[in-house]
Parts: C-alpha cells; sequence; structure tokens
C-alpha cells in the first residue's frame, strides 16, 4: 500500500483529561447508520458502570433546543453547533454526554476538537445503497419521489470526519453490542489502562478504509482527507457523488482518483498497481472521466461494494516511496523503504516505471 503523508500541525498528543469533566462521544453519520440504536446501548453501559452519563439524540435535540430552525444547510449548521455547545457544557459539569447526531459540518467538527476536552468522534460509516434499503423513517424514499429536499447525502452534500476517532462500518453482521464494545474498548478501557497502554492495532479494510482507520493513530504525520464512494453508489446516482466531491473545498484544485478494490490490500498480501490511480485531475467533468476510467481498470472483477476514493493531489512533493516492516521477499525483520527523491513525483515506485529510485534497509531491533 502506498501512504501518502505530509505534516501536519494537528499532530501533538491531547491535553490531559481533568477528572472531574466529563467525556463527549460524538457519534455522527448519516440518516439510518444506527446512530440512535448504539447511542443509546453505549449511554446504558455507562450507567451501568456507574458513571454519570446523559444521552442527546438528535431528532429530540431539534424538537427541545432547534424548534425555530428549517433544515436548509444554514440552519442545520446553526443546530449542530448548538449541540456542540451544549455537549461542551454539560461535559464540562463532569457528566458523560453521549450525542447521536448527523452534523456533518466540518467547521462543528473541528469546534468540537478545538474546544471540549475528551471529545471522541466516532464515524458510523454504511454504504447509501444500504441506508435506503433500510430507510426507516421514509427519508430516502420520499426524497426520491421529490416529496421532500434538503436531504443530508443526496441533494445536500455531507461533510463527512475528516479525523474521526473511530470508524464503524455499522452494516452486515455487525450488531449494536459490538459496535459499542469497539467505542469501549478503543476510549474508556483504553483510559482507565493509562498512558502505558500499547496503541490499537488497525484492522485492514479497502486502501480508502484503512488510510482513515489509520490517520487518528498518527502523531507525527497527516492523512490527507479523502471522499469516497463505492461502484453501486457510482451507477445509482453519479452527479450524487461529484456533488459531494465538488463540495469539498480541496477539490477545487488537482486531485488524484484512486482505486479501492476490496481486493486490492490485505493483512495477508498487496496487489499495488493492479488497478488504476488518475493523477493530477482537474474539474467536475475530468473527475467523472477519471472514476470511470479507474472503474473500467476494475474490468469484470469488480462488485458493488469495491471502492474509488477522491483526494488532493500531494504538491511539492521532496520525496514519495513505499516502506515495508519487513523485507517482501522473504519476511526478514528490516525496515526497508523504496523511494523517489528526484523527480517530485508521487507514482513513480508504485508504477514500477521510475529511473534512478533508491532503497534503504535498516534491520529492526
Amino acid at each position: 500500500m502506498t501512504v501518502q503523508l505530509a505534516t501536519s500541525p494537528h499532530t501533538a498528543p491531547e491535553p490531559a483529561i481533568d477528572a472531574r469533566h466529563g467525556h463527549v462521544f460524538w457519534i455522527t453519520g448519516l440518516s439510518g447508520s444506527g446512530k440512535s440504536t448504539v447511542g443509546s446501548e453505549l449511554w446504558r453501559r455507562l450507567r451501568q458502570q456507574g458513571r454519570p452519563a446523559l444521552y442527546l439524540d438528535g431528532d429530540i435535540l431539534r424538537e427541545v433546543v432547534s424548534e425555530d430552525l428549517g433544515h436548509t444547510p444554514s440552519s442545520r449548521r446553526r443546530s449542530a453547533m448548538r449541540n456542540a455547545r451544549l455537549c461542551k457544557l454539560l461535559a464540562s459539569q463532569g457528566h458523560d454526554v453521549v450525542c447521536a447526531t448527523m452534523s456533518l459540518f466540518h467547521e462543528v467538527q473541528d469546534w468540537n476538537r478545538a474546544n471540549t476536552p475528551g471529545y471522541h468522534e466516532i464515524y458510523l460509516r454504511v454504504p447509501l445503497e444500504e441506508l435506503m434499503r433500510r430507510d426507516s423513517k421514509g427519508i430516502y424514499r420520499s426524497a426520491r419521489e421529490a416529496r421532500i429536499s434538503n436531504v443530508v447525502g443526496l441533494d445536500i452534500a455531507a461533510e463527512f470526519p475528516q479525523q474521526p476517532d473511530l470508524v464503524i462500518d455499522n452494516h452486515g453482521t455487525l450488531e449494536a453490542a459490538a459496535a459499542v464494545e469497539q467505542i469501549w474498548s478503543r476510549f474508556v478501557a483504553t483510559a482507565k489502562a493509562g498512558p502505558d497502554s500499547s496503541a490499537p492495532a488497525v484492522d485492514f479494510g479497502t486502501k480508502a478504509e484503512t488510510l482513515e482507520r489509520l490517520q487518528p493513530l498518527l502523531r507525527s504525520a497527516h492523512i490527507l482527507p479523502q471522499i469516497r464512494c463505492c461502484l453501486a453508489e457510482w451507477r445509482l446516482d453519479r452527479e450524487a457523488v461529484l456533488a459531494r466531491v465538488t463540495a469539498a473545498g480541496w477539490a477545487s484544485g488537482s486531485v488524484i482518483v484512486r482505486s479501492s478494490s476490496r481486493s486490492e490490500d490485505s493483512s495477508a498480501g498487496s496487489r499495488a498497481g493492479m488497478y488504476d490511480s488518475i493523477l493530477n485531475v482537474s474539474g467536475r467533468a475530468a473527475i467523472a472521466d477519471a472514476i470511470d476510467r479507474v472503474v473500467d481498470s476494475f474490468s469484470g472483477s469488480a462488485d458493488g461494494a469495491d471502492q474509488i476514493f477522491i483526494q488532493p493531489m500531494l504538491q511539492h512533493t521532496h520525496m514519495a516511496g513505499v516502506a515495508f516492516t519487513r523485507r517482501p521477499d522473504g519476511g526478514a525483520p528490516y525496515y526497508v523503504i523504496n523511494y523517489d527523491d528526484c523527480s517530485g513525483r508521487t507514482d513513480q515506485v508504485t508504477s514500477g516505471m521510475g529511473d534512478g529510485l533508491r532503497i534503504f534497509f535498516c534491520q529492526r531491533s
């Protein structure tokens, strides 16, 4: 797997939380992703452990503190900020706060991280086609039939978390109790174990998913933001996918469109370079064409769950390459870095076409 890294101003460890200050478990995702189910289950578990916990449900919050607001993007943003400030207030009084809310705005996520000690951002990720299948509130069906508008994820672009502390793929066979266990292990049990606890392992997903799971664990590096979709989403409504991409501020510049097949990278092996990635893409039409080219490179092996993802194109590159923690030809305990520090490009190693590439070996002690 090739990981493009850039230095980040957000790499310092979080400050220690005052014992009298509560934690905020900000559970976010699109409508139908299971926020209320997971949030209420987490709240019950916290209460069972004797913790002073409060549960805030986004739908009820709207009735209580945002009944004067509509569903336009600006109203939704104001409502999300009210939720954020309320969570901070309650946590400052010693309560653990579980807030199940959509609130998919980068501005709000950034405000929480900057202003709320003990803030844990948990993103429940569910493919759009699965959300449409569930549709317990009838929202997606009503939107498709043009009976309602201003639906996040359809006609309002969702600003998915760029640096969530935990991503849970809340679909398939995953039960609510298992999702809560992931949250508990990541934040509650780890806090009890103290600062010397070993870092949590990262489960391999697709290339895009694994990069997203790595981000909250990094302390001296940064993974560029991404927007991704599965093939089923692209085939169902390519305009909605393009709207999500163009809504990202960084997408107005040059981007890279990358493959993220389920068969591409795993803990057992890598098929790096098997599928296409399209570099230096600019503009909506060019992005659509690049996505089609990546999809075509999957050929007959693709299914609806395979993914494409878009990131900002890394600029002013001084060095790019691939790092291994063992020799790939036999598993010997060496750090091996195959890199290019001359061309300023990012694809010389992964394409296998670069000249003048260098290799660095270091025995692991």
